[in-house]
């Protein structure tokens, strides 16, 4: 695999044929189907982000929660997970937490030292030392987002949540 491609070459501007483009990729295609040899690689390691967007997180006379799962397709590291508000009606008082387990009941296992948790508009709130880093290939993650702040009125709009990992690049 040290070998380099041998493609057709192409210059800029040139007119080229669709049996050279499909030549050139057949070329890569052939060179990657002996898989890449991940120690010839100089990052190991894809830097990932998932958001979880909610319009409005509201306040109704009880506690409204956002619930999600998220299932890695292989083993990953948390980087660091964000809370924002961008705008806010009364007094909201917006949290979220990740959870390794839940039982259909309740959730268990915090991921994050603390709840993210936010009262203001357009803040942040990041962890970006979580308390569980690692998940592993096929162990959800339940997120959790919600307002403590249950009287009418006194709701988050668009609220996003985003979960930073990485994960190494498959053979």
């Amino acid at each position: 695999m040290s070998d380099a491609i041998d493609f057709t070459d192409v210059q800029a501007g040139q007119v080229v044929s669709a049996t050279t483009l499909k030549s050139n990729f057949d070329k890569i295609n052939t060179y990657l189907a002996a898989k890449v040899d991940l120690a010839n690689i100089k990052k190991q390691y894809a830097s990932s982000c998932i958001s979880y967007n909610h319009d409005v997180v509201a306040s109704t006379g009880t506690e409204i929660v956002h619930y999600h799962a998220f299932k890695p397709s292989s083993d990953i590291e948390l980087i660091e997970v964000q809370l924002y508000v961008r705008g806010i009606q009364g007094s909201p008082g917006v949290k979220a937490q990740l959870y390794t387990a839940y039982d259909g009941t309740s959730y268990s296992g915090a991921m994050l030292s603390d709840d993210l948790s936010i009262s203001s508009a357009n803040t942040w709130d990041t962890d970006s030392s979580p308390a569980t880093t690692t998940r592993l290939d096929g162990q959800p993650i339940y997120i959790k987002v919600w307002n403590t702040n249950s009287s009418a009125s006194n709701d988050a709009m668009d609220v996003t949540l985003n979960i930073w990992f990485k994960s190494k690049h498959r053979e």
